[in-house]
This record gives C-alpha cells, sequence and structure tokens, in this order.
C-alpha cells in the first residue's frame, strides 16, 4: 500500500474517539462518497499516549496525499500536522513505522458530508440503527443501573429501568453529540427532567465516553460525580441541573429557541415522568412552545403509570393524555416505548414536524427488564439488595 501522508503525522485522536475504538470489537469504518476507510488503534498507542491515540488508516483503495488533504479541506477528517521533533523521535522508537497515519481531530462532521453520502459518525459517536444492536446496549445501561443503585442503597431503579430505550434510541442512534466535546455549540441537548432517574443518564453517559465507568458504583456518595440527581457542579458534561419535577420543559423551551436565536439547527430534547407532567408548570410551558412554534423540541413523557405513592391512575389521572397535549397544540406521537424500531421511527417524524413541538408519549414499562421489579411501586425509589442484585443481573445476562 502506498504511503498516504508522507512523515510522522499528529496523532491525534481526541479521548471520546479513543475511547469508541478501544473497546470497540472491531475498526470504525467510515462511509464516504469517495470509498470507505476504517481506523484502528495499536495497543502500544495507550501506552504511549494516554489522552490521544494512534489512527492506523487503512482502504480497500488507498487514499493519496491529495486525497487525504481533500478529504481535510472539507472538514470529513481532521488536518494532519506535525508532531514536535522530539515526539516524533520518540514515537519512532516505540513503534514500527506506519504504513499510513493520519490526524483526525474530533470536530463535527458537516450537514453537508452527511448530505453527501456520510453514514458513519456523528462527530465521534457511532451511530447505530440496527434495533438488535441497540437492544444489547440497553441491556448493558439496565445491568449498570441495577449495580449502581444496588452498591448506594439507595436510589430510583424502576424509572431508571422504564427509559432505556428511549435513552439509548437518543444517544446512539438520533442526537448529534460528541463525548470529546461535551460543551460543542452544535450539538443536540438532552434534559433528564425526571432527574431522580439519574442511573439511566449516567450510564448512558459513561457507555458513551463522557464519563468514567469504572467509577458508577460511587452513585450517591460524598464527593461522587453521579449524584443522587443530575448536578452540573459535578457533571459539567449535563446540560442542566434537573430533578426539581416540573422545571425540565421550561429549560428545554429555552435551549431550543437560543438555537432559533442563533442561526443554529441542533434539536432539544426532554424527557419527563408520568408523575411529573402533574406539576402546574409543565403545562404552562406546553402552552408556551406551542404558542412560539417551537418545532426543534422534542418531549418524550416515560408513560409508566407508576410515581412515588403508586399507581398514576389513584393519585391524579392523565387521561386523556393525547388529547391534553393536542389541545395545547402540540403534534403528539403514542407508542411503545420499549419498541426501538418505533422510537427510531416517531424521532425522525418529530424532526420533519414543522410549525409544532412534537411529544411522544411512550408506554412503558416500570422495572423494565427485571421481573420483580416490573409494574412494583415498590421499586420506584427503593434499591435491590444484595441478593436483588444477583437475580436481576441474571436475569439481564
Amino acid at each position: 500500500m502506498p504511503q498516504a501522508w508522507e512523515g510522522e503525522a499528529d496523532l491525534r485522536i481526541s479521548e471520546g474517539l479513543v475511547a469508541v475504538l478501544r473497546k470497540s470489537a472491531r475498526p470504525l469504518m467510515f462511509r464516504f462518497p469517495e470509498r470507505e476507510f476504517t481506523l484502528h488503534i495499536p495497543a502500544h498507542a495507550f501506552e504511549q499516549y494516554p489522552v490521544f491515540g494512534i489512527a492506523r488508516y487503512q482502504a480497500r483503495e488507498p487514499y493519496t496525499a491529495a486525497e487525504i488533504r481533500s478529504l481535510a479541506e472539507r472538514g470529513i477528517i481532521g488536518r494532519p500536522a506535525k508532531l514536535p521533533a522530539a515526539r516524533q523521535a520518540a514515537a519512532r522508537r516505540r513503534r514500527p513505522r506506519p504504513v499510513s497515519d493520519f490526524g483526525v481531530s474530533n470536530d463535527a462532521l458537516p450537514a453537508a458530508t452527511l448530505a453527501g453520502g456520510c453514514d458513519m459518525l456523528v462527530a465521534s459517536m457511532e451511530r447505530i440503527h440496527d434495533p438488535a444492536a441497540l437492544a444489547s446496549i440497553c441491556k448493558q445501561i439496565r445491568r449498570h443501573i441495577i449495580t449502581m443503585t444496588g452498591a448506594a442503597k439507595s436510589g430510583h431503579p424502576g424509572g431508571s429501568l422504564s427509559a432505556v430505550e428511549i435513552v439509548v434510541t437518543l444517544y446512539w442512534d438520533v442526537m448529534r453529540h460528541d463525548p470529546a466535546r461535551p460543551d460543542w455549540p452544535d450539538r443536540d441537548r438532552f434534559i433528564l427532567s425526571k432527574g431522580h432517574a439519574a442511573p439511566v443518564l449516567y450510564a448512558a453517559l459513561a457507555e458513551c465516553g463522557y464519563t468514567p465507568k469504572e467509577t458508577l458504583n460511587t452513585l450517591r456518595k460524598l464527593g461522587s460525580i453521579y449524584q443522587g440527581h443530575p448536578d452540573k457542579r459535578f457533571l459539567p458534561a449535563l446540560e442542566a441541573s434537573t430533578g426539581s419535577l416540573g422545571e425540565g420543559l421550561s429549560v428545554g423551551i429555552g435551549m431550543a429557541l437560543a438555537a432559533r436565536l442563533d442561526g443554529k439547527d441542533y434539536r432539544t430534547y426532554v424527557l419527563l415522568g408520568d408523575g411529573e407532567i402533574q406539576e402546574g408548570q409543565i403545562w404552562e410551558a406546553a402552552m408556551f412552545a406551542s404558542f412560539r412554534k417551537v418545532d426543534n423540541l422534542c418531549a418524550i413523557v416515560d408513560y409508566n403509570k407508576l410515581q412515588l405513592d403508586g399507581f398514576v391512575k389513584e393519585i391524579l389521572d392523565l387521561e386523556p393524555l393525547a388529547d391534553k397535549w393536542r389541545a395545547f397544540g402540540w403534534h403528539v406521537i403514542e407508542l411503545d416505548g420499549h419498541d426501538i424500531p418505533a422510537l427510531q421511527k416517531a424521532f425522525a417524524e418529530a424532526a420533519s414536524t414543522k410549525g409544532k413541538p412534537t411529544v411522544i408519549i411512550a408506554h412503558t414499562v416500570k422495572g423494565k427488564g427485571v421481573s420483580f421489579m416490573e409494574n412494583n411501586p415498590k421499586y420506584h425509589g427503593v434499591a435491590p439488595t444484595p441478593e436483588e442484585v444477583e437475580l436481576a443481573l441474571k436475569e439481564l445476562a
């Protein structure tokens, strides 16, 4: 294979992409209009560069240096650059000279590139469309929720388990985001308004590469970044501190309106609890969003029919829920919140709906995936015992 880039290229792969490549069972395949190429990172790269890694370039048909420059100029890959001389020498001593290495910065792929045929990465996050693959991620997220709350001996497992498919579909298939740059201005925004379900969000952020998986079991511990409710002071990757129920939709509307004012195309997603939408502020926000035609906003109601004190219908019935949202001027989609293809279709429909905000009423099962937790009010705010953790993990194996 001819050299694709002469000399020592800047070995600059951001931490988020390193994390994705490192845990991937296979190299990442990029698909561009011209042809295909893959990236992988040699094991020794992690010894030499703890934050940045080495990307080994391989293609079915080799790219020339001119073609790589062209891809860089179009923003598809980062611009190659030289390492400092001392690091070049150290890199040569530590490893064989590569066939073709090039620098890849973690810049967002432009919309024109995506429209032109790139079907692989949204920034550094690999988009996964396959429902079976997403279901596999859901199972891992559920295992994290069980072990986290079990280790903490407190928390809210039931409402975290009910929201797994919603969160996984958003983070792995729908949203535009970059774990290496949580403050990327063009990222889509996600607000967990039902903040007590923090374990599902923490598990997703860790699996995406935003935060360390190794410390998930410090949930609710003093000084942990994984506080009992999402707290941006401890975890800057969050969009907002949430958990004071009823406020998240208002926050999301503000972010969606900011996108409009700034001329940006990012979308905002707000996950609401069904007990939460008994709060009056939700309906004030709903009225405002439709009046202002905030169509870059999508709310999702995790309608698992249970809240802290019991069944929603016995405390303050929400029905007819879909009709209420329609009466407030929203586009309404009702579905099974554990049906991944239905969620994928609904999020696409929401993105194409203009002139009004969209709400997805996701019918879910509290405690989904663990038989003794399903539809059981006890597990709204009671953590599993060590014996229950063992049983639950067997079911989720």
